[in-house]
């Protein structure tokens, strides 16, 4: 708009200056109004280009102010990261920890099962050689009673074979009587 003023101003000048040739007597009035006119505009120059600079000036605070805002965006970003990292950290040593207490709660587990099992095993192996023993007991005593019946059949054949011998010594005796009773009839 400046710009614009300056050039309607411009077509004035040379509208008066046509004026001033064309009136000789309006010359020293016309360029003191030339004059004027360019210190108007150097003035306006000027002052356009002091705006110029000063908007160049408020466009670079902008810049910088939205250089500086991307800056703290990307250090809350930067910050939202670590905080995240962190937390995740956090939930990865806390899992890791449950993990850890599960093993070791599975293994104590395991070893008590072992435990129990073993304990089980010694418990069979405790009745297997009670049975052993119990069986070995009533085969000996199986065995002894065996004997036992054996020597009990052994005295009842030699107390029979005394009994018998007995007898034959008796039947012996009774002949041996009977012819001596005979003889002794004889010989009255």
């Amino acid at each position: 708009m400046l710009v614009k003023a300056i050039l309607v101003k411009a077509t004035l000048v040379k509208a008066m200056l046509v004026k001033a040739t064309l009136v000789k007597v309006m010359l020293v009035k016309a360029t003191l109004v030339k004059v004027i006119l360019v210190k108007v505009t150097l003035v306006k120059a000027t002052l356009v280009k002091v705006m110029l600079v000063k908007a160049t000036l408020v466009k670079a605070i902008l810049v910088k102010a939205t250089l500086v805002k991307a800056m703290l965006v990307k250090v809350t970003l930067v910050k939202v990261i670590l905080i995240k990292a962190t937390l995740i950290k956090a939930m990865l040593v806390k899992a890791m920890l449950v993990k850890a207490t599960l093993i070791k709660a599975m293994l104590i587990k395991a070893m008590l099962v072992k435990a129990m099992l073993v304990k089980a095993m010694l418990v069979k192996a405790m009745l297997i050689k009670v049975i052993l023993v119990k069986v070995t007991l009533v085969k000996a005593t199986l065995v002894k009673a065996t004997l036992v019946k054996v020597i009990l059949i052994k005295a009842i054949l030699i107390k029979a074979m005394l009994v018998k011998a007995m007898l034959v010594k008796a039947t012996l005796v009774k002949a041996i009587l009977v012819k001596a009773a005979l003889v002794k009839l004889k010989q009255y």
